[in-house]
């Protein structure tokens, strides 16, 4: 048997979270065969005391091969999650990546190193991705496994000899992709939010790892793989998390049945790709704000007497 590859998680202070995760990840028969890393953020002020209840949490997790804690001696977000993903990739050049707020279904490490060894030689595929909305995909699917443009953090696996490091840690994305016109229209009927996104990256103003690693699939000609069927379910959207957004619009399903059946040489047929994405911006609100109005919209909000509408529309984008 291959070598399984390590889980790695990152956490802060979301005890309750944390405890729902390993629960469900220890339901895995590879469990007991994997070693689980844990990146624990330092508190900052104020946050001492429920850092510490998670970090006791953390030295009674049993289930695993090993367990590896890394406590961070200084309050840093950045830095915890890049040695979340460093440390585990230089020490196996392969990693299992999570948060502290995701449910995987029974089959979820399975899937994952299957993946990992079954595709490892096809160097299109950047990751494998373990997440899928609810939606309807049957008419654009041939098999239980397809080729996608969205990089979900929520549960991906991936390899150090895909330049993993570089993807997650480059800023330029926006200068490359805006010279290219035809890419920049194909983008935007995906994802109306990512330009706008990796131009606030390029200017520092903003770092979001899943925005320049999908910026990544597009300018390399790269994909993930997704099942499907979900095989996690996010349950952080409860305003617990770093940037306290409560919604609905991501919440799926777990089909605690499922394993895909994983294909070589698949084709990439954007109408999946399409499906997902409108899954993800067919709110109302979001597509008024992200179409042909949204300039407009963006100078009357900057304008003080509109700050509590302002905060209407940060729920629901």
């Amino acid at each position: 048997m291959n070598q399984l590859a390590p889980i790695s998680i990152s956490t802060y202070s979301r005890l309750e979270h944390l405890t729902r995760t390993i629960d469900a990840l220890k339901i895995n028969d590879l469990a007991k065969n994997s070693i689980l890393y844990i990146f624990s953020d330092a508190p900052k002020e104020g946050d001492e005391i429920i850092v510490k209840k998670v970090r006791d949490y953390l030295k009674t997790i049993n289930g695993f091969k090993e367990v590896r804690i890394i406590e961070q001696e200084t309050n840093n977000y950045e830095k915890n999650i890049k040695d979340a993903y460093s440390i585990p990739l230089n020490k196996f050049g392969k990693m299992i990546r999570m948060e502290d707020d995701i449910l995987t279904s029974p089959y979820f490490l399975k899937y994952m190193n299957e993946s990992l060894n079954f595709y490892q030689n096809e160097r299109s595929i950047f990751a494998i991705s373990a997440y899928t909305p609810s939606t309807d995909l049957e008419k654009c699917l041939e098999e239980d496994v397809f080729l996608s443009k969205d990089f979900s953090a929520w549960g991906y696996a991936t390899w150090a000899d895909r330049d993993f490091f570089y993807a997650r840690e480059r800023m330029n994305y926006y200068d490359n992709i805006i010279l290219e016109k035809d890419l920049v229209k194909k983008i935007n009927k995906l994802h109306p939010k990512m330009i706008d996104t990796l131009h606030l990256i390029s200017q520092k103003k903003a770092n979001p790892g899943d925005y320049k690693l999908s910026a990544n699939l597009h300018l390399n000609g790269l994909f993930t793989i997704k099942p499907k069927l979900s095989l996690v379910k996010n349950i952080g959207f409860d305003g617990s998390g770093a940037g306290k957004r409560t919604t609905n619009r991501f919440q799926t399903s777990i089909n605690e049945t499922f394993f895909p059946k994983l294909t070589h040489n698949l084709k990439y047929n954007e109408k999946c790709d399409f499906i997902i994405f409108d899954s993800y911006f067919n709110d109302f609100t979001v597509k008024l704000l992200l179409g042909k109005f949204h300039l407009k919209i963006k100078i009357y909000l900057s304008k003080p007497q509109y700050n509590r509408i302002k905060k209407c529309v940060k729920k629901f984008i």
